[in-house]
């Protein structure tokens, strides 16, 4: 933007905004009068009185509202029900929606109160640090649909999907990560662990081996060189025969390597899930952490009594993060010191065992997903013996406390019987393999037709600008699909929606005579950006193609042994 610097930015920028968020609904009678007062797109009402919107129905036409709202590129959404967490979680969900790069400059509108809303607002007000997340990155992207095809090419695998048909599975589970709490508990899992079924979380691995107890699954989440180290340097040190491996099929291809047998699930609404997968194969709620992936992981083969240990999510001491034990703790490195760069404690919630705990805004957005998750399955049993943030829904209990009666299994036996509930693929041997041929051609329409749009729009503003080029995203939030195009359009959906979220909140502050200037070199730096997508996304569908021996093997002749 060198062609704008030394130009001063408005200290309050322009009415016109994504969206207007109208807590109560009433009649709905002051809403065309807010519609026509505030440039928004997209308005929401949020309410907790179903009877409400019946009344408002037959006391408001509410074409003119609808209409005006679609003429501005947005809509209207209308939320009811009486649980506040409920309602901040749908909230959550319609903000990121099609307007989610003008979320910059929301109007908020208090229609009447009652404790429903009263207590969402609160809950909203709490999230916001973590409301604005981007939908990742292109370099993200693509780094994982690089694993996805090594894991398979290169490994053989089961998949985890939910089958309702699945038995539910008679033995408790223990969930166990590398929260700081762990250390005080060890004693407590040794003496249940025969009883109950262990699943370890990412770097809770290390302090469980160190301490004699070999879990029997182990879950991973991250796609990083990160991951892949670490469990390089734990299989020198321990045995890890007999433990079975759940990760995402984003992980390193070599993870999967050390372990005797492999399941490998679909990770939510990420570009090789869109591609591969089918609809109802992928698992939700099973991130943004391992442990959230170890529960979902478990409720998904038929468990459903839960006992968490180290799911911390923070500290009650403010610079402790992880369990020692731990790489983070056991490396003398400054990255994994800092928990790898993990952003500091600085903010102060209620404790499970009735304490302050300190945490931090990612932490933040991993409990919205566990408290969701819990709710969602709210009929199974979940306890927390950690000492870290306090989860909805769930039940703290002291460990000294727990007592696991003996099964009619042992949890060897329980690991051979949800392995043989499991699809299995050879490696090499799953059916939709193919599809790269045609993501390669899709996306370059995909972004050929971005670059377009960007340039019919360089004398417009930014607002015409974002209104043309989201059709042509593909955000997890509400334009997911298990398409080759959506995976196409999914590629650098999270780095482009950044970019406008970026261009957005500038364009609101600049004075109207250099918005024109601003225009012209933010769609060159738009262009430049798709451009990169499109190419770089190219050549690495053309070289994993080659790589899949798609063009001379019949891949598709293989497939999934039940």
């Amino acid at each position: 933007m060198t062609g704008l610097q030394g130009k001063t930015l408005e200290a309050l920028p322009d009415p016109d905004s994504g969206y207007l968020i109208c807590f109560g609904l009433g009649l709905g009678l002051h809403l065309p009068a807010l519609i026509d007062e505030y440039p928004i797109s997209t308005l929401i009402v949020v309410d907790d009185q179903l009877d409400g919107l019946a009344l408002s129905l037959s006391h408001l036409d509410w074409k003119p509202v609808i209409d005006t709202l679609t003429e501005r590129g947005g809509g209207l959404e209308i939320l009811i029900g009486d649980d506040p967490q409920g309602l901040t979680d749908q909230l959550l969900h319609a903000l990121r929606g099609p307007q989610f790069p003008c979320l910059d400059g929301t109007y908020v509108f208090h229609h009447h109160n009652t404790d429903v809303l009263a207590e969402t607002v609160q809950r909203l007000s709490a999230l916001m640090p973590v409301v604005e997340g981007n939908d990742g990155f292109f370099e993200d992207e693509i780094l994982m649909l690089e694993n996805s095809v090594g894991n398979l090419i290169r490994n053989n695998f089961h998949i985890l999907k939910d089958d309702p048909q699945r038995p539910l599975k008679q033995m408790p589970v223990l969930i166990v990560g590398s929260g700081p709490s762990l250390n005080d508990t060890i004693e407590d899992i040794k003496r249940v662990r025969r009883n109950m079924l262990l699943i370890s979380c990412g770097t809770g691995l290390g302090p469980l081996l160190a301490a004699g107890l070999k879990p029997d699954f182990h879950v991973e989440v991250e796609n990083t060189q990160d991951i892949e180290d670490i469990i390089t340097g734990i299989a020198e040190q321990y045995d890890l025969s007999g433990i079975t491996l759940i990760g995402t099929s984003t992980i390193k291809p070599k993870i999967p390597t050390f372990f005797d047998e492999v399941i490998l699930y679909w990770r939510d609404v990420v570009v090789p899930t869109r591609l591969f997968s089918e609809i109802g194969e992928h698992l939700s709620l099973a991130g943004p952490t391992v442990t959230n992936l170890g529960v979902r992981a478990a409720l998904s083969m038929g468990f459903y009594e839960y006992y968490l240990f180290g799911v911390d999510l923070g500290s009650r001491v403010a610079d402790q993060h992880h369990a020692s034990g731990s790489i983070y703790d056991t490396e003398d490195d400054a990255y994994w010191k800092s928990g790898a760069n993990m952003e500091p404690f600085t903010i102060e919630v209620e404790g499970n065992l009735g304490r302050t705990v300190f945490t931090n805004r990612p932490f933040l957005l991993t409990k919205v997903f566990f408290d969701k998750l819990f709710k969602t399955f709210s009929a199974c049993h979940f306890f927390n013996a950690s000492d870290g943030v306090k989860f909805d829904g769930v039940t703290p209990i002291v460990a000294a406390s727990l007592v696991a009666e003996q099964p009619d299994l042992t949890p060897s036996e329980m690991v051979e019987l949800c392995l043989s509930e499991l699809p299995h693929y050879e490696a090499g041997g799953h059916p939709a393999l193919p599809r790269l041929i045609e993501y390669h051609s899709t996306l370059m329409e995909c972004c050929d037709r971005l670059l377009s749009n960007i340039d019919s729009n360089r004398e417009g503003t930014i607002q015409t600008l974002i209104s043309s080029v989201i059709p042509d995203l593909a955000p997890g939030a509400f334009a997911a699909r298990f398409t080759v195009e959506s995976a196409a359009r999914g590629l650098g959906t999270g780095s482009i929606l950044t970019v406008l979220q970026f261009g957005h909140f500038l364009y609101r502050r600049l004075p109207d005579q250099d918005r024109p200037a601003f225009m012209h070199l933010f769609c060159d730096a738009l262009t430049y950006c798709v451009t990169r997508i499109r190419d770089e996304g190219a050549a690495q569908a053309s070289r994993l193609i080659a790589e899949a021996g798609l063009m001379t093997s019949g891949v598709t002749n293989r497939g999934a042994n039940n």
